[in-house]
């Protein structure tokens, strides 16, 4: 027997709003997608029953709103469209836990550079040693970069993605990913060392 899995004639259906078609589509997606969120939530200790409900959902309505136009991004040649869904969901649980982490942050009126997955291993370690450089750092370059240059600025280096999961995120080909990563290093470098020489 086949495994059930999301075509793009279901998908079309299913954007479409066809009742059988929408059924087959949470069918396959939704258990794909508690693994997903569940995994995220459980590393930060926070995977209640009724938040990952809310975040599929959240996802469901994201991959169909406006038309399916994020759904219709999906390019069938770089992956299934499960694979796909499943790192949407798995960004929404990110940005779900990060907005709660500023929220607390802002409430005790910390700043905002303690997300657990920013890999500093991949910046000077002049950088790493100092929180408040650090803030700084990423002060400078999100004010110099574009929208697109700010979400792949987000994406690599704070929610420390892999290529592959950007490139499916944005929709980019993996030496584009991989040159704007590069780009992006050498430029958290450049400003780290001009502060560093300014103390």
């Amino acid at each position: 027997m086949c495994k059930a899995r999301v075509t793009r004639a279901l998908l079309e259906r299913a954007i479409a709003r066809e009742p059988q078609a929408v059924r087959e589509f949470v069918a396959v997606l939704e258990p794909i997608f508690r693994v997903r969120i569940g995994r995220v939530l459980l590393r930060a200790g926070d995977a209640s029953r009724r938040d990952i409900e809310d975040l599929c959902q959240d996802t469901f309505v994201s991959l169909l709103r406006d038309g399916g136009r994020l759904a219709r991004s999906w390019d069938p040649t770089r992956g299934s469209f499960e694979n796909f869904s499943a790192l949407i969901a798995k960004q929404r649980a990110i940005e779900e836990l990060r907005k709660r982490r500023e929220e607390l942050l802002h409430d005790d009126g910390q700043c905002d550079v303690s997300e657990p997955a920013l890999d500093s291993s991949r910046m000077p370690e002049r950088i790493a040693a100092s929180r408040e450089m650090l803030r700084k750092v990423f002060d400078i370059l999100r004010a110099e970069l574009s929208e697109h240059g700010s979400r792949l600025f987000q994406l690599l280096f704070v929610e420390d993605r892999e290529v592959t999961e950007v490139c499916a995120l944005m929709n980019m080909q993996k030496d584009a990913v991989y040159a704007w990563r590069s780009r992006l290093g050498r430029r958290i470098e450049e400003i780290a060392a001009t502060m560093g020489g300014a103390e």
